[in-house]
Parts: structure tokens; C-alpha cells; sequence
């Protein structure tokens, strides 16, 4: 579940958190020892978000791997920009209409909700930063605040304010 991040509730943030606050304070062994007990909490806690929608994994065949590899690539690069599907069928030497096509068919959505996926689950992970959200749908690629309110309550079923405030405790410095 890492891989996709993880965002923790208020409870296991107030469990966990004093006994990171604390480490600092411990020798090696203790250190050792605290930090395993943190990672089993937040292990079992139920408190816990992904950052990153589950989407579904398509069975794609060996060889289509290395084209998908290059559209996501394509994407991870340029997603805080205007991204004209032409510019990646081109990549990948398909038509447009091929390479929409092709795209469905390999994981179920349109380029453009693959697209407003990738950025609203990059925007998720910037909300827990100290930003102001209309900088973070910038930075994100879209260039309309409601927009970007729009995507992202369709994609999360919530608001950027309520899903920073589901995440915002306390924080604790770690030195």
C-alpha cells in the first residue's frame, strides 16, 4: 500500500506522534525499538488513506508494456503542462484517433481522465504541504481554480479544503 502513499487520521498522528517526538531523545537500542513500534502502528492502524487512487491494473501483454511505460513517462514529465494527446500518439507512433483507441482499450479511461487522475493524486500529496490551493492547481496543470474543484471532488468525492483538513493535525518536527 506505500507505494501509492499513505496519509494517516488524527488518531494514529496523536499515537504515534509523541513517541517520534521522543526518539530523538533515546539511545540506539531504544531508538530501534520505538521506531519498530511506530511501523506496526501505522501498520494496523484503520485510520489510513491512500494518496494515489487504487485504479485497476490492466492485463496488458507483455509487449504493449514498454508503450504504456512511454505514454505514463510522457505524462509524468509534462502533466504540469497542456498535454495535447497528439503530442503522445506521436510518441508512440500512432494516429489520434489510434492511439485513443488503443489507450481505452489498455486501461479503461480516456487520456483525458488518466490525465486529470495523475494530477488531482499529485495534488493530493501537495495538500499536505503548506500551500495555497490555487498554487497547487497550478502547479498541477490546471489553469482554472474551479476546474480544478470540479476534477478533484469528482475524483475524491470531496473538496481540496476538506480533504487538507481531514489530514491536518499536529505535525511533529522529527529533530
Amino acid at each position: 500500500k506505500s507505494k501509492r502513499g499513505l496519509a494517516f487520521g488524527k488518531a494514529t498522528k496523536r499515537l504515534v506522534g509523541e513517541k517520534i517526538k521522543n526518539m530523538v531523545y533515546q539511545g540506539n537500542f531504544e531508538r530501534m525499538m520505538s521506531l519498530l513500534w511506530v511501523l506496526q502502528e501505522m501498520a494496523l492502524a484503520d485510520d489510513v488513506k491512500l494518496l494515489h487512487a487504487e485504479g485497476q491494473q490492466p492485463d496488458v501483454p507483455p509487449k504493449e508494456t514498454e508503450r504504456l511505460r512511454q505514454i505514463y513517462g510522457f505524462v509524468e514529465q509534462h502533466f504540469q503542462t497542456d498535454i495535447d494527446p497528439s503530442q503522445v500518439a506521436e510518441v508512440i507512433n500512432l494516429s489520434l484517433p489510434a492511439f485513443c483507441r488503443y489507450f481505452k482499450k489498455m486501461t479503461n479511461q480516456t487520456f483525458t481522465e488518466f490525465v486529470n487522475e495523475y494530477r488531482i493524486n499529485h495534488a493530493k500529496v501537495r495538500l499536505l504541504e503548506n500551500v495555497s490551493i490555487a498554487q497547487i492547481a497550478y502547479d498541477c496543470g490546471f489553469n482554472n481554480l474551479s476546474h480544478f474543484n470540479r476534477m478533484f471532488r469528482k475524483i475524491t468525492q470531496q473538496n481540496p479544503t476538506e480533504y487538507r483538513q481531514q489530514f491536518s493535525t499536529m505535525v511533529y518536527p522529527l529533530a
